[in-house]
């Protein structure tokens, strides 16, 4: 028999649920290889995040506010090229008409 997780419901909220098999708990989970199963119900969680916006003087931006750091100091990606090594200014960069992106410490602004 495997030795339990430390996970299990009794002491850390709610019982974990496997989307395949509803009653069994995390230590099942792990004592029966159902490994794959977990998995797979954690890449279906979703995540939310409330952005705020707003506009700047120039009536192409547009600021966001996510809440949370976005980078240290300010980076300017003046084009698509300049965004290689950011992956959330590559996709930004995939919306169409997205001409410059810029990282303050604290939002993303985004000119189209």
């Amino acid at each position: 028999m495997a030795a339990k997780s430390g996970f299990s419901g009794e002491s850390y909220g709610p019982p974990f649920r496997d989307p395949v098999h509803p009653q069994t708990t995390i230590d099942e989970v792990i004592e029966n290889d159902y490994v794959i199963n977990l998995q797979i119900w954690l890449l279906r969680q979703r995540r939310t995040m409330f952005i705020q916006t707003q506009s700047t003087q120039n009536p192409s931006s547009l600021m966001f506010y996510p809440g949370k750091q976005v980078e240290i100091e300010s980076v300017d990606f003046s084009n698509v090229c300049s965004a290689l090594g950011s992956p959330l200014t590559k996709s930004i960069y995939f919306i169409d008409g997205v001409v410059r992106v810029f990282f303050g410490s604290d939002f993303v602004t985004v000119t189209v």
